[in-house]
């Protein structure tokens, strides 16, 4: 009878052994994609170092000996006695065992409840938008560019005069239209978020979904529009910005918050794309006949696509404005401010090529 006991308990701490290994990959997964934002400042002061101090430990646990050996016992035990044991005696070293693994256990339960706390700092949205471009955009732009396949960006270098800055020209009115509605997003969401988190992490995670929509790396897109966030984020601070506004309830502000973030700023980081899209997508081939005729069509994208999808950013943005009867400014400093912020998006966008 002894002899089923101690069966029964080694067929259990290989089951623990087991949930152990796969417990210790999860949450090395999750670690490593929070880490993913250390360097974009989601990450403050203190959680890196809790990271990566639990990235070494879960490294330190799988590659123990300590349960290798207990699972190769395991396997090799067809009888207790086998290893020269009693099974009282058996049965105390399998239960030192499962006692030590349940213990691993208990603090893996510990570990994800913290990487909870510090995954709600990183919105979904940023991921899923990742996943996306990932896929869609990422993944085909990497096939076309082995076709040695430019994008409309590098070709514009090779048109004649007239036909480079008729292109340029489009490029720099979508940019400082779709850049002054990011900075319309900052200035709204700025207030929101003053007593909740600090504006230096909420700006990050801005220019981090920003990255991720760049099709490929060091998109001269996407670095623009890091540099418009860049610059208010600058701008706010040379300021010395203090609101006038009142907003205590928390109801209201996590309100305004979502649907800022996943109304406002997702219909703002879609033309962010459609423009990264438009002219950084390797889709061009090395010659093109008619010049001409190419530079018609992105003046028509831009006149007739763009133009629509703009006024539907726009719309959002006013009813937000409305909804938020006190956006926290005073009325000259804001204006102000717009002025500044205005001539330095026109500074970024006209010395983007």
């Amino acid at each position: 009878m002894e002899y089923i006991h101690v069966r029964a308990l080694e067929l259990e701490l290989d089951n623990l052994i087991s949930e152990d290994e796969v417990s210790s990959l999860r949450i090395l997964r999750r670690v490593r994609q929070l880490k993913n934002f250390e360097d974009r400042g989601s990450v403050e002061e203190g959680e890196v170092e809790f990271l990566e101090a639990t990235e070494k430990e879960l490294w330190r646990t799988i590659d123990n000996p300590f349960k290798t050996n207990i699972r190769k016992s395991l396997r090799r035990e067809q009888h207790p006695n086998e290893f020269g044991k009693s099974p009282r005696d058996r049965k105390v070293e399998l239960g030192i065992f499962k006692e030590i693994l349940e213990n691993a256990k208990r603090e893996h339960v510990a570990i994800n409840l913290a990487l909870d706390k510090y995954e709600n700092k990183f919105p979904k949205y940023v991921e899923w938008i990742q996943g996306l471009v990932k896929l869609s955009v990422k993944a085909p732009a990497a096939n076309d560019r082995a076709k040695e396949q430019r994008s409309l960006v590098e070709w514009m270098r090779w048109t004649n005069k007239t036909t480079f800055d008729a292109l340029k020209t489009v490029l720099i009115d979508l940019g400082i239209q779709i850049s002054k509605f990011l900075v319309g997003y900052l200035m709204l969401v700025r207030p929101v978020i003053s007593e909740r988190k600090a504006i230096s992490v909420a700006l990050h995670e801005v220019k981090t979904l920003l990255r991720c929509l760049s099709v490929e790396e060091n998109s001269v897109v996407i670095n623009a529009f890091v540099s418009v966030v860049q610059l208010f984020d600058k701008t706010m601070e040379k300021a010395a910005i203090r609101y006038d506004g009142k907003r205590e309830s928390k109801e209201i502000d996590f309100r305004l918050k979502r649907k800022i973030e996943y109304g406002l700023l997702h219909l703002i980081a879609l033309e962010v794309l459609r423009l990264e899209f438009q002219f950084c997508y390797p889709d061009m081939p090395m010659m093109v006949t008619n010049e001409w005729f190419l530079a018609n069509q992105v003046i028509h994208q831009r006149d007739y696509v763009f133009k629509n999808k703009l006024n539907n950013v726009r719309a959002k943005m006013n009813e937000l404005k409305k909804e938020l009867s006190n956006e926290g400014y005073d009325s000259a400093m804001k204006g102000r401010l717009h002025k500044l912020l205005d001539v330095g998006i026109q500074d970024i966008w006209y010395n983007i090529l």
